[in-house]
């Protein structure tokens, strides 16, 4: 189910519902874009870990940050 409360342009939340052992469990899961020239979206990932922290739900981020990194092979760092 789409979590349209938390997200926007670069951030598309959703909750996950599924059984394990004839239990139903439920994941929060959102899709993270950050542009380089852009700040982090602090305030939206703040809201997703209040989210997941309040209902007591596991919370999956996946991101795709842009970011560079002698450590993952690149020449330059960016913040």
């Amino acid at each position: 189910m789409c979590l349209p409360q938390l997200s926007d342009r670069d951030i598309t939340s959703i909750s996950m519902s599924y059984k394990v052992n004839e239990q139903d469990r439920t994941v929060i899961v959102a899709s993270v874009y950050m542009a380089i020239e852009n700040d982090p979206p602090r305030l939206r990932i703040k809201q997703l870990v209040q989210h997941s922290t309040a209902n007591n739900l596991p919370l999956i981020i996946a991101s795709d940050t842009n970011s560079h990194h002698p450590l993952w092979g690149s020449e330059d760092i960016n913040r």
